[in-house]
């Protein structure tokens, strides 16, 4: 007889999820994470090593930003590399907000996200839906990114709710898969109706 597993943290990502990240922006290529073909620049090591040691919080955006523009050989101010990075992270998909607010009224919410300083505190000031979030878990403050096993364990530290007590929802299937490894039930993000659709089948009114 199979048991019924009880869902009391439903853990979203940001990026793909919550917010969009528009990869076409003046510096969106930079943070493209998604694993397509024919992306020249995360294709360079050395720009991927900055990346990943920006996102865990080895580096800080000053730091980053230094690296970048003599590694790129550009001239970009601070305040000019801040805006522009910025203008990648763009609104989530329609209903996305009222879902979380729906959500919200019956679970523990939590995020788990591979992300910046600069980007996160842009969607601070800018997406007030991030305030329903009980729990979040961004990689620069964590020091661990996913699909790192270390960065699911840390954002169970935070919620102190075993692995099947987790919902984990992210657009990139690799995450999902990590996710479920260690225990947790996933859904691989690709639309809002989607999202729903899944949502329903596991009894969560939505």
């Amino acid at each position: 007889m199979s048991i019924k597993k009880l869902i009391e943290v439903i853990v979203f990502d940001l990026g793909g999820v919550i917010v969009n990240v528009n990869f076409k922006s003046p510096l969106g290529v930079l943070f493209d994470n998604s694993g397509a073909p024919g992306n020249t620049i995360r294709d360079d090591s050395n720009i991927s090593k900055l990346t990943r040691q920006y996102d865990k919080g080895e580096i800080s955006a000053r730091d980053f930003h230094e690296r970048i523009i003599e590694h790129l050989g550009i001239e970009l101010s601070f305040d000019e590399f801040r805006r522009a990075s910025n203008e990648a992270i763009e609104p989530g998909d329609s209903g996305m907000d009222n879902l979380v607010k729906t959500l919200s009224t019956k679970y523990q919410l939590a995020i788990l996200s591979n992300t910046n300083p600069v980007h996160f505190e842009h969607i601070k000031e800018n997406y007030p839906i991030i305030g329903l979030f009980e729990h979040i878990s961004v990689s620069f403050e964590i020091g661990a990114i996913k699909p790192d096993a270390e960065a699911y364990e840390k954002l169970m530290l935070a919620t102190s709710k075993s692995p099947s007590q987790h919902l984990f929802i992210d657009d990139r299937i690799e995450n999902i898969s990590a996710a479920r490894e260690i225990g947790m039930d996933g859904i691989h993000y690709k639309s809002i109706e989607g999202l729903k659709a899944e949502l329903i089948k596991m009894g969560i009114d939505v």
